[in-house]
Formats: C-alpha cells, structure tokens, sequence
C-alpha cells in the first residue's frame, strides 16, 4: 500500500532528505491560562557562514550552560560536518568536524555529564557511506573515528548518552543483501566493534536509542517481516543486546519508532501504524521486561504523522505529531500520567498546514514542542509549552518573510533553552540560533536601613543567574508597593515617597532576558522616622522648643540630656477664620535649662504609639550680660 500525505514544502532542487529531529526548550505563557516564568531572549544569531547550504541542524547543552550546535554545509566541492559552541554568551565561529574531500550528512550531537560533546555522522567513501564520530573534551574536535566498517553503505546515524561517562551510537548497515542495525559503544576511549541489533534476512532501518538508568540502553527500529513492516527492540545490558523482541502487531506496516527512558528504567516506544485505513499513532511500555499491548494516541478518521516523545524528570511522558483534520496538518500531542495516555491536545493553530514537532522538558510537568508551519507563503518556527495543565498559544521563532525548517532544541541543567533551525537567507540555506531563558534565582539577605519618608535595601545577588546575565534588580515595600530599581551590578536602591512611622517589609526580585524571578525573603518590618523641624529658645533658665506637628502624630514629647528632666508639650490647633476648620497644628515644649554650657534636646513626635518624626539638637545657654560700668 502507497502511504499518502500532504507534500511538505522545499526550496527547488534541495534535497528530500532533509530530516528533523529534536530535543527543545522552553515558551510562552497563554493569556489567561498558562502562568511560566521565561522567554525566547536576545536576537536570532546566525551560526553558519553564507554562501553554501546548511542543512539538518542538531543541538545539545551540558552541565556548565555551554552549547554545542552541529549541522552540514556545502563548501563548494562537498557537504562537510561543521560545529559551533556557545560559551559565556558568545557562539564560536564554525569549525569543520568531518574531513573534506567527500560528502558527510545527517550529524548527531550529545553531550556527556562531563562536558564531552560527542558527534556523529554519515560521510562518503566514494561508492559508500560510513559512520563516523568526533569528541570535543575541551577546545577542539578529534580526528574522526570510523564507527561502521567499510565495505558496505552505512547510513541514519542516532546517539545517546549513558551516564556518567559512555554514548552508544546505532545506525543501518547493508550486509550486501538486507540493511541491518548496528551499534557501538564508547566509553572514553575507542570506540567498540559494531555489534549487529537486528536478525539477518530482512531488512530494518530507522533505528532510535535511549539510555536507561542501570548503565544500559534500549534500541528501537522498524524491520520487514516479509509483509510489512513492524517496530523491534533491543536491550543493551551487562556487555550484550538482547535478542529483539516485536514491539508492535503484526499484520499492518508501522514505521518512524521513537524511544524514552525515564529515571526508573521504565522506557516508552511511539510510532506510526497503518489501521488499514489511515495512519495513526501508537505507543507501548517497556517494564519488568515485557513490552505493553500498544495503545492508539492519535484518533482513527485522519492520518497522523512524525511522532516524537520525551520525558519529564517527574516521569510523565508526552508524545507530539502532526495529523490532518480534514483539511490542514496540525500539531497534536498526548501525555501520559496515572497509567493513562490523554485525549489529544491541538497545539497549532487550524488554517494552515504544520509538521515535524519536536520535544523536550526541563523540569517535572514542563515540556514545550516547536514545529514549522506556513505562514501563507512561508514557514515560520513557532513553539508552544505545556506547564500548569495546559498548552500555551503559539509564538513564532523565526523572523517572518524567509521559510524556516527542521528546528531543534536542547535545555541545560539551568532549564535555559536554545532552539536551532535552518532558514533560506534568499539565496542560502543558514543555520540560526534563539535563546529562551529562565528568570534568575531570587536575591538573598535583604536589609534595610530608614530614613525620613524612605528605606535603603541592600542584598546579596543570586546564587544562579539561570545562564542568562542579570540585568536589573527591583525592590518592593509592602505594603504600599512603593519600589526602587538598581542596574546589574549594584546591590542597593532607595524607595522613596513612604509614610513615616508606617511599618514596611522589602523583597527584591532579579530580572534578566526571561523577566523578573521569585522574590528574595522579606526583609524584617522597619518604620521610616522623619527629621521633626524645630526651633530653640533658651531664656531665662528655660529652653522652649516649638514647630509644626507633623501628619500622623497625635502627640509630642521631650527629653533634655541637662539632668535627664522631660519637656512640657503642648499641642495647638490653627484653625481656618473662616470655616473654623483645623489645618494645622503646632506645639511647644518648654523644659528647664542648665545654669550654664551646651545640652542636647530631642523631641519626639508620635502616632498610635510609634515614631514619627524626631529631632535631636544642641542648645547653649547664652552667658550672662557682662557686669554695668559703675
């Protein structure tokens, strides 16, 4: 049977080859419905030289935030294997990976825990194709390293980490008669001989590796029976694969497996099948060392295309396709939780055709998908991320005007995100690059100092800047939500404009590319005191202090430092002639002064039983009048 779908768009004479695969990053919030903190930051970069076409983009992060983005370009003679880095918010220029001479296709990108990027690819031997590889453990790519024996064609290359310190590459190799899958180990050193996965007699293709958590791995792949095609696996454990197992039933072709693990060891399979009828998408589990009865995810009336799968540090799985609804190809995806698999979800908007989503989490129940879709007479990148129980609207990646392909994405530890495409620049295929970032940590140890209708906040910055630099803090009093702002780098800000005597708590936020993060821990409750405006006469062995009251205060006290005597406050009333309306108050103190030298007076104005206003000031008894001339 002749599978049928929707032609998918190319440039005039590329070629049809051009895969996508992914692992991505994070996205937008839908109005009213998904709350995520984060964003696609900065501009689009663009990591490839003009002049040639590049093609089929792959991307991995490590530990550190570092970035590693790999893809084929034309030099004018042969397609090479070219590779950038992103370290410290800078992408290197693109080195050459694989040797020129011969054409090299279809590279692949993982990262071990260490940092070591791994590469891998399909390159020319004249009439055949073999697999090779590349490591980068710091500041260069290693000479390649043959993975496939030569003789035959070698071709679809996949990688995947096994942690702390192996990759595990598969690919298809011709016997001469049949394609077989294969696969090697490299635990640091040489690379292992190939091991064949699947059985002699057939042929199987489109192979797919994952790493579990016991140091082992599970392949899947599709492979003949005779009649059509069925989805196999096989257990990489204790030195050995295991002899495959059908994953999918017998009777009707099923094809394009793909493979997770999560961190139990349970693995989950998808793929496509033929019901007779349409395309649709099945999935099955692998536990306990048996393969579950495979579940339908996509509905029976269309054709379903492209599964992905991923799965969340929680555990939770989801699968993304792209399915006609009649009249467009639109984005669908389901997740698994509870034992179940969900209804679809549409994630694209209807209207226009949209295909090959890609998926990746980076943390438990946050996982975003992007994907190409025709913007009436281009292809735009657009993704969208599931968080809080729903999926947000799409937001497009790409710049409007050029199409836009094969987007890839990976997140690092910090959950920051970089998604790679490929874009026609008018001339050229190009490779270009977008950041999404998550908010900082929150400040730490905030303190305050007061002032007269003001606090002072210092803090200590964050412990985690979420790979993107810190570009402003804002300190907010509560209550009120009177605030002050400080550029990167400084530690301090003043917030103005506070009611004496009121007491006030301060928390501090750091923003960079993704906004602004959690706040800081609130600072303990302060009261700004105002500077209370007097004046002092001292006559007569008596100091008085008068002034106007102050708003807020209802009553006004005095202390001499002269014998430790209190003042006598009056408070008194100025009212309007005409109206009789109080407008203001002022009041005096009076208080004995020392027979001769300096003293100090404070007087304090007060409000439901706290400060307002206070004034300390030096008051000199004036020395008697010089004796009269007799």
């Amino acid at each position: 049977m002749v599978m049928t779908h929707i032609p998918r768009p190319s440039r005039p004479g590329m070629p049809r080859r051009l895969a996508v695969l992914a692992v991505l990053a994070a996205v937008l919030v839908a109005p009213g419905a998904v709350v995520l903190a984060g964003a696609w930051s900065g501009p689009r970069t663009t990591l490839s030289a003009t002049g040639g076409d590049a093609t089929t983009p792959q991307v991995a992060a490590d530990s550190s935030g570092a970035v590693t983005a790999v893809w084929a370009r034309t030099d004018g003679t042969a397609s090479i294997i070219q590779a950038s880095r992103r370290e410290e918010g800078t992408w290197s220029a693109p080195a050459d990976v694989s040797a020129a001479g011969q054409n090299a296709y279809d590279p692949q990108v993982a990262v071990l825990p260490s940092g070591t990027v791994t590469a891998v690819w399909r390159r020319s031997k004249g009439t055949t194709t073999i697999i090779q590889a590349s490591r980068n453990a710091g500041r260069s790519w290693s000479a390649p390293a043959n993975l496939s024996a030569a003789g035959q064609s070698a071709e679809y290359p996949r990688i995947a980490v096994v942690p702390p310190g192996a990759v595990i590459a598969v690919w298809r190799r011709s016997n001469g008669t049949n394609w077989i899958i294969q696969a090697s180990r490299n635990t640091g050193g040489s690379w292992s001989a190939p091991a064949d996965l699947s059985a002699a007699g057939q042929s199987a293709d489109n192979p797919q590796v994952a790493a579990d958590v016991s140091g082992g791995a599970i392949a899947v792949w599709r492979r003949y029976d005779g009649t059509n095609y069925i989805i196999q696996a096989s257990r990489y454990s204790a030195g050995a694969w295991s002899t495959p197992i059908d994953v999918s039933v017998l009777g009707q072709r099923a094809d394009d497996p793909q493979i997770a693990v999560d961190a139990t060891g349970v693995a989950t399979a998808v793929w496509r099948r033929l019901d007779g009828t349409n395309e649709i998408i099945q999935a099955s589990r692998y536990s306990a060392g048996a393969w579950s009865v495979p579940t339908d995810l996509s509905a029976a009336d269309q054709n379903a295309f492209h599964p992905r799968l991923v799965v969340d540090p929680s555990g939770t799985v989801t699968a993304a396709w792209y399915r006609s609804n009649g009249t467009n190809e639109i984005i669908q995806a389901s997740r698994y939780e509870v034992g179940a698999w969900s209804a679809p979800a549409d994630l694209s908007a209807a209207g226009q055709n949209a295909y090959d989503p890609q998926l990746v989490a980076d943390r438990p129940g946050a996982v975003t998908a992007v994907w190409y879709r025709y913007s009436g007479s281009t292809t735009i990148i657009q993704a969208s991320r599931y968080a809080v129980g729903a999926w947000s609207a799409p937001v497009g990646l790409s710049a409007a005007g050029r199409s836009a392909y094969d987007p890839q994405i990976a997140t690092d530890r910090l959950g920051a995100m970089t998604s790679v495409w490929k874009l026609f620049n008018g001339r050229n295929m190009i490779i270009q690059a977008k950041r999404y970032v998550l908010p900082p940590a929150a400040p730490r140890a905030v303190e305050v100092t007061i002032g007269n209708g003001k606090v002072t906040a210092s803090w200590t910055e964050p412990i985690s800047d979420s790979g993107s630099r810190i570009r402003s803090y804002t300190a907010t009093a509560t209550p009120g939500g009177a605030r002050c702002t400080a550029r990167a780098r400084r530690t301090r800000c003043t917030i103005s404009g506070l009611a004496n005597g009121t007491a006030y708590t301060v928390a501090v936020t750091a923003s960079n590319g993704g906004g602004a993060g959690d706040a800081s821990a609130r600072s303990v409750a302060v009261r700004p005191i105002g500077v209370l405006g007097v004046t002092i006469v001292v006559r007569k062995g008596v100091a008085t202090t008068s002034g106007r009251v102050p708003a807020g205060a209802t009553g006004v006290t005095q202390q001499a430092s002269a014998g430790g005597r209190r003042g006598t406050c009056t408070i008194t009333d100025i009212r309007h002639p005409g109206t009789g309306e109080v407008i203001r108050q002022t009041f005096r103190c009076q208080v004995r002064a020392p027979a001769a030298g300096s003293f100090t007076l404070t007087t304090t104005a007060r409000g439901s039983g706290v400060v307002i206003s206070t004034s300390t000031r030096q008051a000199t008894v004036p020395p008697p009048p010089p004796p009269r001339p007799r």
